[in-house]
């Protein structure tokens, strides 16, 4: 069952549907062209954008509320790992946390973003 939004939801929901709308157009596009690593950077970018939209609306511009916030991790409408590490010094311009983790590279170690920001 899902809950209806808290108030003040409004003020994210318009930014938050345009971009699941542009996910969706990006995940029909051909991949033909592109190495395995490249046809997932828009999907990445894309969560990268909600996730850090909802995050500078609520501590850099205090636009929403906490009960908002909670919201859309709770409904995974966006990564709240992803924010939970924006919050550490150091890992202020993160990409993902797939990057972080050393189960997915070689020798266990990590990685630096290679997915491009624009």
């Amino acid at each position: 069952k899902k809950k209806s939004p808290p108030p003040g939801y409004d003020v994210v929901a318009p930014v938050l549907d345009a971009l699941e709308n542009e996910l969706r157009d990006r995940v029909k596009e051909s991949n033909a062209s592109k190495r395995n690593a490249e046809s997932m950077w828009p999907v990445h970018q894309i969560n990268w954008q909600r996730s850090r939209y909802v995050y500078d609306m609520r501590y850099v511009h205090g636009r929403i509320d906490k009960r908002v916030y909670e919201y859309c991790v709770k409904n995974r409408l966006v990564d709240g790992m992803l924010m939970a590490k924006w919050k550490k010094p150091g890992y202020e311009r993160l990409c993902s946390t797939y990057v972080i983790n050393p189960a997915n590279y070689k020798f266990g170690t990590t990685s630096i973003c290679r997915v491009p920001w624009k």
